[in-house]
């Protein structure tokens, strides 16, 4: 019948809502999205009832009671009697706010650095931990004569000389064991 039946106290640490304010809401939570997301959740919470269907992660936006937005990772599940009839959805909300404005910086940064990157007429490479090339620019198009279709996923020993193959292996080994140790003990 559409009625909510219980919500976990931690909501009010998520929203600024009490258990008792959720639990007088007409549309919860759909009366806390913000409303650019509004019609979208509405759509994937009617297919939910509609389809008995799961969701893991539905990414979308509330707006908390003292006004700030914050950012939900949305779950939910049909659940079912013994006998195998429907008897509503559980669901529930994790905050990943941190997690989406993080990786929407390191995707500005990224793209700032793309666009530096491949304006430079140095030659601006990076290879991956086993040497494979991951970035090549123009630069190092103009330096080295390959395109970045020729060289892009290739080991960076193809613009070594052969004399210093053994020396960057090594050198790359090191590299390696160093990033690894930083990060099993940082």
């Amino acid at each position: 019948n559409g009625k909510l039946l219980w919500v976990n106290p931690g909501v009010t640490k998520i929203t600024g809502y009490s258990v008792e304010e959720c639990l007088m809401m007409l549309n919860y939570p759909l009366d806390m999205v913000h409303p650019e997301d509004k019609e979208q959740m509405n759509v994937a919470c009617d297919q939910a009832l509609l389809e008995r269907s799961s969701q893991n992660d539905y990414l979308h936006r509330i707006i908390r009671k003292d006004g700030e937005i914050r950012w939900i990772a949305h779950s939910w599940q049909p659940i079912y009697d013994e006998k195998g009839d429907f008897l509503g959805i559980r669901s529930s909300g994790r905050d990943t706010t941190e997690r989406v404005l993080t990786e929407k910086l390191v995707k500005e940064s990224e793209e700032k650095f793309r666009a530096v990157a491949h304006s430079a007429n140095d030659a601006i490479i990076s290879i991956d931990e086993i040497g494979r090339i991951t970035f090549w620019n123009q630069g190092a198009t103009k330096i080295f004569g390959y395109t970045e279709k020729e060289v892009i996923s290739q080991s960076f020993q193809m613009l070594l000389p052969r004399d210093f193959w053994s020396t960057h292996n090594r050198e790359l080994l090191y590299f390696n064991h160093r990033t690894k140790s930083y990060e099993t003990t940082g």
